[in-house]
């Protein structure tokens, strides 16, 4: 576990090195109603209590680390923020004018959501449903592997495919994890829906986000299996009686056969006497 999490923090390092190079006494300060929130960042949920604690850290010791800003290439003189949405929310919350900023040059998009996530994962933890969003956007629209997407923010291959697994699954099954469900249970009801959507969107009607629970998803798998063998049952038997049919037809084919043999000897005897 340490090593891996050794490997996570190395690898989250790195990427803020990115957004980060420059030296802080190179920042300035920049009117906070210069700056824009990025919509494609990757958190997007914010808790009142946690930015209401930052901010009050903030009035009592002040602005240590600068937020990262890059220049809207739209826009003249405005900026859009890339790293440090937290501080910039409790700067705001303390009604603060200006903001200690950085301002970096451009940085390719697929390597600007990496840094995102990297400074959410580093800062406090992303939630299941933001995470398997921010994945799914590198993975889809920025076409990064499932290996480098791991090897960039310190999870395993399998662990981003899980994530993908719940991101490409219906609206429905996402909203679980939204509300609050654990990842786990979420992954292994998407998994379940692959194989048979219709039975398992018929055993979930009126379940609400308290239900899906392991104990609850693995009661599914095992109705699920339980069924399919029940119906694989009911083929095989099906099988066997036609089979057993169709040699009744037989045996009533090769008696005809032998009757119409008998009436071809009598033909025959008559067109011998004739």
């Amino acid at each position: 576990m340490t090593q891996v999490n050794s490997k996570k923090k190395a690898s989250l390092s790195s990427l803020l090195k990115v957004a980060n190079s420059g030296s802080a006494l190179n920042a300035k300060l920049i009117n906070t109603t210069q700056i824009d929130f990025d919509p494609n960042q990757p958190r997007k949920a914010f808790t009142l209590e946690n930015l209401t604690e930052l901010a009050e850290s903030l009035l009592a010791i002040g602005q240590i680390q600068p937020i990262v800003v890059r220049e809207n290439p739209d826009v003249k003189d405005r900026y859009i923020l890339v790293v440090g949405e937290r501080r910039f929310r409790a700067n705001i919350l303390n009604k603060a004018e200006t903001i200690r900023s950085l301002i970096q040059a451009e940085i390719p998009v697929d390597k600007l959501r990496l840094i995102q996530i990297a400074e959410n994962l580093n800062r406090e933890a992303l939630s299941s449903s933001d995470l398997v969003s921010a994945v799914f956007d590198l993975h889809d629209n920025h076409k990064l592997t499932a290996k480098n997407i791991g090897l960039a923010i310190g999870c395993s291959k399998s662990r981003v495919s899980e994530l993908m697994t719940v991101a490409t699954a219906p609206d429905f099954i996402k909203q679980y994890l939204t509300d609050g469900a654990k990842l786990r249970p979420v992954v292994e009801l998407a998994r379940l829906h692959k194989l048979d959507a219709e039975y398992i969107e018929s055993h979930l009607e009126n379940k609400d986000v308290k239900d899906i629970t392991l104990p609850f998803i693995n009661s599914l798998k095992s109705q699920l299996e339980q069924s399919d063998d029940a119906d694989s049952n009911d083929e095989k038997e099906s099988v066997v009686t036609n089979d057993s049919e169709s040699g009744v037809n037989t045996d009533l084919n090769t008696n005809n056969d032998s009757e119409s043999g008998v009436n071809t000897d009598l033909n025959t005897n008559k067109d011998s006497e004739s």
